[in-house]
């Protein structure tokens, strides 16, 4: 946490990719437009540090889901298995963030 914007981006080259900044100072108005902005980037996708784990493709099917030899072509079954994994990390993340934004905010309402 800063201050200033020149002391985060001297020790990070642009961090504000996915959250936003907001200096202090500042008033109601702004902390509710970096907010909006906050979670309009959040929602952006982000890169991948890895490649989706293959161990994720040899997971059993949950009950309801069709099986690869149920007429789904098996690489495809196996990358949408990826898919979800990943989806559903970047969704517990972002309840996470969500959750310490609210905690911000009202601790500031304070």
């Amino acid at each position: 946490m800063s201050g200033r914007r020149e002391e985060v981006t001297e020790k990070i080259q642009e961090p504000f990719e996915y959250f936003e900044f907001i200096q202090k100072p500042f008033e109601q108005k702004e902390l509710i437009e970096a907010i909006k902005g906050a979670m309009t980037k959040a929602r952006k996708p982000r890169r991948s540090a890895a490649p989706a784990a293959p161990a994720a493709a040899a997971a059993p099917a949950p009950e309801g889901t069709a099986a690869p030899g149920a007429g789904a072509n098996p690489a495809e079954f196996q990358a949408l298995q990826a898919e979800v994994k990943q989806l559903k990390a970047e969704v517990a993340q972002l309840r996470g963030q969500l959750a310490k934004v609210l905690a911000f905010i009202k601790q500031k309402l304070r």
